[in-house]
């Protein structure tokens, strides 16, 4: 497959026309799936796309890309490297040119620097929304992108899906904390050399799964990246099946009023783990993460999802 960099050189002008000439509802408006829900009280949207290896589709999602954007598209060696970046950088200029075409409130001045993304500060590799109510956060999980967004001050989201290939326990003994491993191992211990063994490991690796899940979602409501560190955020057992957070020391000394707390809900054929501000003083003293699926907002696919399976039909 000939590469971005090259394509894009050889293009006739008339070409270069053609794909900037493709708006982003043509790119993205049939094929998003849209799902809506009440996540700890909070209404939030979801969008997913399916990347896709098509590289008339990268070339016009690049035409809508900044130039250091587009220069960053070309260092990607591999292809379908290019395509998921492209297609999630022009994702979200649509999912921001959505949100901006609605009738939005008045901020005050006052109150927009109490708001913040959660998406790196503005950082080229994390974009921002440009509307100031509003936070983004994103995951990726093979082909699949998912964005959520909602009319807070900082939100965390990630999917990670369970690996039968990865030795859990080594990683979880060198990124987690000792109570998290743990929490993860002592079972393990107990059921050695019997008939529950096998069955016990899988509990182990979803509870593995499960925690990576709440700690980047946290890393990610507080602007911070894996290179944070993952025992950044620690998560201890309240009752079986309820995880509550027990420290992220360096967050609260940075942002005392801006604590997290945890939901884990199914969508997109995913379990995704969302961290959100507090409500209220009552949910610092609940289980703040719990395997509780949330109820919907309302049918998890909107008119995009409708359109798509119109289409299809």
């Amino acid at each position: 497959m000939t590469s971005i960099s090259t394509s894009l050189c050889c293009e006739t002008s008339d070409a270069v026309h053609r794909h900037r000439n493709t708006d982003l509802d043509t790119l993205f408006a049939l094929e998003t799936r849209i799902g809506r829900r009440i996540v700890n009280e909070t209404p939030v949207t979801f969008y997913c796309w399916s990347a896709k290896d098509d590289e008339t589709l990268t070339r016009a999602c690049l035409s809508h890309l900044s130039a250091a954007e587009r220069s960053k598209a070309q260092q990607l060696l591999n292809p379908k490297d290019r395509h998921r970046f492209a297609q999630r950088r022009a994702l979200h200029r649509w999912i921001n040119q959505s949100i901006n075409h609605q009738h939005l409130p008045h901020v005050p001045a006052a109150m927009k620097s109490n708001l913040r993304s959660n998406t790196g500060q503005g950082s080229p590799d994390q974009p921002q929304l440009d509307s100031p109510q509003h936070a983004i956060s994103w995951t990726t999980t093979g082909d699949r992108c998912i964005a959520a967004v909602s009319e807070v001050a900082s939100m965390g989201i990630d999917a990670e899906v369970p690996d039968r290939a990865i030795d859990f326990l080594s990683i979880a003994k060198e990124e987690f904390t000792v109570i998290e491993s743990a929490l993860i191992e002592a079972p393990l211990r107990v059921a050695a050399g019997n008939s529950e063994e096998v069955a016990v490991l899988d509990e182990a690796r979803e509870l593995f799964f499960r925690l990576w899940r709440l700690k980047e979602a946290g890393l990610k409501f507080f602007g911070q990246g894996l290179g944070q560190g993952l025992a950044s955020l620690c998560f201890q057992e309240n009752n079986p099946g309820e995880l509550v957070l027990l420290h992220h020391p360096l967050a609260w000394q940075q942002d005392r009023d801006l604590i997290p707390t945890f939901s884990e809900i199914d969508i997109f054929g995913l379990t995704l783990a969302v961290a959100l501000p507090v409500r209220d003083d009552e949910s610092l003293r609940s289980p703040i993460a719990t395997a509780t699926p949330q109820a919907p907002l309302e049918r998890p696919e909107t008119k995009s999802g409708q359109a798509l399976a119109a289409r299809r039909r």
